[in-house]
């Protein structure tokens, strides 16, 4: 009898681990899941946070500049993510997921001191102050876009550009939020 008890004992809080464990780990394999077959971005803060604990480390500025490229899309642009940097107004494409050829744009005057104060934009700004890369990122047909200026001390450094399908929920308060504070982390990094 004291056998028995033992053994209904144990059986019971190996019931109750496999309950407490079960919902977490059943959770973390459908996320895993879905992300595997795209049907789940992650939240945009991620990509904030994974190049905040990057950047504290001693990665190569190249490998940061992918790695937050593939964040990029991965919480904000399912479409694509691009970083343009240079200086003096004249950026080029340095980094873009998916891969795409270099491609330069040159930024004076009026252009230069529009971009250079410009948050986070969309595809009106973008038409105006930087058609060249509205058209290359697939134009204003079907295609939303944001693009963050890189700045530091007021001197533009770059551009962070993410693209969605127009038929997708639309770019939140949020996602302007985190962008800008990402640009301005890389801002940093740049200077």
């Amino acid at each position: 009898a004291g056998t028995e008890h033992r053994v209904l004992g144990l059986s019971m809080a190996a019931a109750l681990v496999a309950v407490v464990l079960a919902d977490p780990v059943r959770s973390r394999l459908r996320d895993q899941a879905r992300q595997w077959v795209g049907q789940q971005r992650r939240p945009a803060a991620a990509a904030l946070e994974t190049f905040g604990a990057r950047m504290t480390r001693a990665v190569p500025m190249d490998e940061l500049l992918l790695q937050l490229t593939e964040n990029l899309r991965s919480t904000l642009g399912p479409l694509g993510a691009e970083v343009w940097t240079g200086s003096d107004g004249v950026l080029e494409r340095t980094v873009s997921v998916p891969e795409r050829p270099r491609a330069r744009i040159t930024l004076a005057g009026a252009e230069l001191a529009a971009v250079s104060r410009a948050r986070v934009s969309g595809n009106a700004w973008a038409a105006v102050w930087l058609p060249t890369v509205l058209a290359d990122a697939g134009g204003p047909g079907g295609r939303a876009l944001r693009i963050a200026s890189v700045t530091h001390l007021g001197k533009l450094l770059g551009l962070l550009v993410v693209v969605r399908s127009g038929d997708e929920r639309g770019f939140t308060d949020d996602d302007d939020r985190v962008l800008a504070e990402v640009a301005r982390q890389v801002g940093l990094a740049l200077h």
